[in-house]
């Protein structure tokens, strides 16, 4: 899924996941919103995954990131990785719709940052994050041997027992270093003090179904 390149070299990627994660406390410092999180994309889950220090290897050339306008403040947060590291990079900026839908795309560069918001059922949701044909990591799933084979065992496994299968392919993801949990986005939506029982919906829409508004005594 990835193009031909240094990217396809597990050494070049555990390199990359280890300089990512060695400034990973400082991506806030390009958007405040961003709390660092090299953990898991799941929550509660920590696959305790040690990230060793690792040895540089050469970079004969350019790593290409493919950015778009809501990536600029983390792709922003990677250019100074790479540049304090003295690693060769060309971002390809696209518009959004391009950066979802152009599926060809993905395979003309080396990193790309994607954001994903799991529904009610997280389990669903990560599954279909793996498999959809917009995701970046469904190729890579179809290539990968060992991956493939893990995929393989949702449609003979009862949906009780998913969320292990998500915890061992997505502990595997991070091991390999093709996927590198970044940060979780939080979101403030200041509302008047006089509403109340307002909640947040799985979705992050704001839910008005029990809204009532204080009355004033």
């Amino acid at each position: 899924a990835w193009r031909d390149s240094s990217i396809q070299h597990i050494d070049v990627r555990n390199y990359l996941h280890s300089i990512i994660a060695n400034n990973i406390n400082h991506i806030h410092e390009y958007d405040s919103q961003k709390i660092p999180n090299i953990k898991s994309c799941l929550k509660d889950i920590d696959h305790q995954i040690n990230i060793p220090k690792r040895k540089r290897p050469e970079f004969k050339e350019p790593l290409i990131i493919k950015a778009t306008q809501y990536t600029e403040a983390t792709t922003k947060w990677l250019m100074n990785i790479l540049e304090k590291e003295n690693i060769p990079f060309q971002v390809k900026w696209v518009p959004f719709e391009n950066y979802l839908r152009d599926e060809k795309l993905n395979e003309q560069v080396d990193l790309f940052i994607h954001g994903e918001v799991f529904e009610m059922n997280q389990e669903i949701s990560f599954y279909y994050f793996l498999t959809a044909r917009y995701s970046p990591l469904a190729k890579v799933l179809k290539t990968n041997k060992s991956l493939r084979n893990q995929l393989s065992k949702y449609k003979h496994t009862h949906f009780e027992e998913w969320p292990l299968l998500n915890k061992n392919l997505e502990k595997e993801l991070i091991e390999s270093s093709i996927m590198i949990p970044l940060y979780y986005d939080t979101r403030q939506i200041p509302f008047s003090s006089d509403l109340t029982n307002i909640k947040m919906k799985y979705f992050g829409y704001v839910d008005f179904s029990q809204l009532w508004i204080r009355p004033l005594i």
